[in-house]
């Protein structure tokens, strides 16, 4: 994996408006080509567009395809635009761990790490939100996004707390200063 030379939160400036770090092309649940997308991005301005399907290990048979679209849009004039293979990875069993492939992990420059569902650590079995309740909920989700954090290979945080603010609504600050912090 190439990583991204990503800046540190204290060290954002307006440069960094014109990133795009979270694009969903359409091999998975995307409208628009990587080809499209890139085009599109150059239009805007944007210096730098991270290409970031949702990936799991049961989602390889795309895999190639995505490579080569992203390659293919990287070799292209790109009037001063970066463009970024990546992957949004959903974190599963423990926390920290994510369900990739180790192509995946060997060619992606980004990845994103999300919680996207509860899941029983040992058996991966999707538990419902209404089986957890908000407190259970949110100290899995705390949980998880903690552990990604401490996940040497995940790069940025996808949409912290999304699950816990659609099925509960906000999440108390004190949960989110702690994984800001940590993070």
């Amino acid at each position: 994996m190439k990583p991204l030379a990503l800046p540190r939160m204290s060290q954002v400036t307006a440069a960094h408006a014109c990133w795009d770090l979270h694009a969903h092309a359409d091999l998975v649940d995307g409208r628009n080509s990587v080809a499209e997308m890139a085009a599109a991005a150059r239009a805007r301005g944007l210096t730098v567009l991270a290409f970031t399907e949702h990936a799991r290990s049961s989602f390889q048979s795309w895999w190639p395809r995505y490579v080569e679209a992203v390659g293919a849009a990287r070799a292209g004039e790109n009037g001063g635009l970066e463009i970024v293979l990546g992957l949004e990875a959903n974190a599963i069993g423990a926390p920290g761990n994510v369900d990739l492939t180790p192509d995946m992990w060997r060619d992606a420059d980004l990845v994103l790490g999300a919680v996207h569902g509860y899941y029983d650590a040992a058996s991966w079995d999707r538990i419902y939100p209404e089986e957890l309740g908000p407190e259970a909920a949110l100290d899995y989700e705390t949980g998880h996004l903690c552990g990604l954090c401490d996940n040497p290979g995940v790069h940025v945080l996808a949409h912290p707390f999304w699950l816990h603010r659609r099925h509960f609504g906000e999440p108390p600050e004190a949960a989110l200063r702690w994984v800001w912090e940590k993070a």
